[in-house]
């Protein structure tokens, strides 16, 4: 996953981002499911039913996407010609928020934050 994000991405790549890549391929294991059992591997040890992702919310590691601006998020205004959006750049999905709630990484704050209102681009 590190490697595909410095390929693809070179200026945004960084070296720090080597945990988030073993938490979302945890993620990506424990959530998909198996080709034989078409279990996840989760439930196949919990003996128990999950809500489990599709391979279409599995995004790459590392990919650029627009979050949609916090206070349009809550609501709020912003003037005409403004941007609504900010890019950055996927890390995995939050462990304290909803599953679908993924952490993106802002390009020009460098915060980490949880975002609930993301457009992929890969």
């Amino acid at each position: 996953m590190l490697l595909h994000a410095f390929i693809h991405w070179p200026e945004a790549a960084f070296v720090e981002m080597r945990k988030f890549a073993i938490k979302h391929a945890v993620c990506l294991w424990n959530g998909l499911h198996n080709r034989s059992s078409l279990l996840s591997s989760i439930e196949l040890i919990s003996q128990t039913r999950w809500t489990t992702m599709n391979s279409s919310e599995g995004h790459v590691l590392g990919c650029p996407n627009y979050a949609l601006d916090p206070k349009l998020a809550d609501g709020k205004k912003k003037p005409k010609w403004q941007r609504c959006s900010r890019r950055g750049i996927f890390l995995g999905f939050s462990d304290q928020h909803s599953s679908n709630a993924g952490l993106i990484l802002n390009m020009a704050t460098v915060s980490c934050r949880p975002q609930f209102h993301v457009v992929y681009v890969i």
